[in-house]
């Protein structure tokens, strides 16, 4: 017949549980809020590009005829490669997130299975 772990050490592993989730979930939260501020930020020069560029379009239909429609045309093209290159960065901050959390998941499952806990953090303080 087995003998049972003693009460301690089996409380003591799940208060190590709590705090590598508590770990997981905090260093995931950071992560989502790292890459949301970088989102707003990259899509914050979009709008403003945009706003830039319908006003210049706006000068543009003002002038002759002719130059008109070539000056919408590179307007056009520039707002494109803006938006070519928001597409860029969006697809960069997303994979660095998924990255993140890919990297973070990989340290949690360490930590389970060694039975150790992070050095910092576990939901309480603030570390970078």
């Amino acid at each position: 017949m087995a003998e049972e772990p003693p009460a301690q050490m089996i409380v003591r592993h799940e208060t190590s549980a709590r705090l590598i989730d508590a770990w997981v979930n905090s260093k995931k939260a950071k992560a989502d809020n790292r890459a949301d501020r970088e989102l707003a930020h990259a899509e914050s020069k979009l709008n403003k590009k945009k706003v830039s560029l319908e006003s210049k379009e706006k000068t543009i239909e003002l002038n002759a005829e002719m130059n008109k429609q070539r000056e919408i045309e590179r307007i056009k093209n520039e707002e494109a490669t803006s938006k070519k290159k928001f597409d860029e960065r969006t697809v960069g901050i997303e994979a660095k997130r998924e990255q993140n959390k890919h990297k973070i998941d990989h340290m949690a499952q360490k930590f389970r299975s060694t039975g150790t806990l992070p050095k910092k953090c576990f939901g309480f303080c603030s570390d970078d």
